[in-house]
C-alpha cells in the first residue's frame, strides 16, 4: 500500500480554495508542474496531517502480516481513463498526457532529513480533495492506499482477488488503528 504523505491533484476540487501551504507543498507543485501535466491544465499539491501519516505508518509497521508499505506522493485524477493514463479505444491520440503514468514515475519530491527522495506511487480519485479540504476546514486527514495494479515499467501487473482481499483487511486495520490511536 500507499500511506498518503502529499497529494498531486490532477482534479480540479481544490483549484477553488485557498489551500495552506508550506515550502514542500509548493515545491511539490512546482516539480509537478514543470511536467507534461501543464498540458492537461496544470496541478496543484496538498499534504496529510502529518499526525495522520505518521500514525498509518506506526500501525502498518505493527501488523504481523508484515507487507511493506511506501510513504509516498498520490496523485488524484477526476476519472478512470485519461485522467489517470489509461489511453483506450477511440481515444488513443486524443488525452492530452498519454504517457501519464510514465510522467508520474518522474517526479522526485526532495525531503529534508531523507535520504531518498519521495516519489508518485498510486493514482486514484479522492486524496487531494480530502486531505486540501480538511486542512482548510481545521480536520486531520489521510489515506493508506492499497495497490491493486503495477502500471510502471513494460509489465503491467494485477494483485490476484486473494491478495487485493488481505491488503483492504490491512488498510482498514491500519486506519482503525490510526483513529484510536490519533
Amino acid at each position: 500500500y500507499n500511506i498518503s504523505r502529499h497529494a498531486i491533484g490532477m482534479d480540479n476540487t481544490c483549484r477553488y480554495y485557498k489551500l495552506p501551504t508550506d515550502a514542500t507543498i509548493d515545491r511539490l507543485a512546482e516539480i509537478a508542474n514543470k511536467t507534461d501535466l501543464k498540458n492537461g491544465g496544470g496541478v496543484y499539491a496538498t499534504s496529510a496531517c502529518p499526525d495522520i501519516y505518521n500514525g498509518l505508518a506506526k500501525a502498518a509497521s505493527a501488523l504481523p502480516s508484515g507487507r511493506k508499505y511506501n510513504l509516498g506522493i498520490t496523485a488524484t485524477g477526476s476519472g478512470f481513463y485519461g485522467c489517470q493514463g489509461r489511453v483506450v479505444g477511440r481515444f488513443a491520440g486524443k488525452v492530452a498526457v498519454p504517457d501519464l503514468v510514465a510522467v508520474l514515475g518522474q517526479i522526485e519530491l526532495p525531503i529534508e532529513g531523507e535520504d531518498k527522495p519521495e516519489k508518485v506511487v498510486n493514482i486514484e480519485m479522492e486524496v487531494s480533495a480530502v486531505c486540501g479540504l480538511s486542512s482548510i476546514l481545521g480536520y486531520r486527514a489521510g489515506a493508506v492506499c492499497v495497490i491493486v495494479a503495477k502500471r510502471a515499467g513494460d509489465v503491467v501487473d494485477f494483485a490476484t482477488p486473494d491478495v487485493v482481499g488481505s491488503a483492504m483487511s490491512d488498510a482498514i486495520s491500519i486506519a482503525l488503528a490510526t483513529v484510536i490511536s490519533a
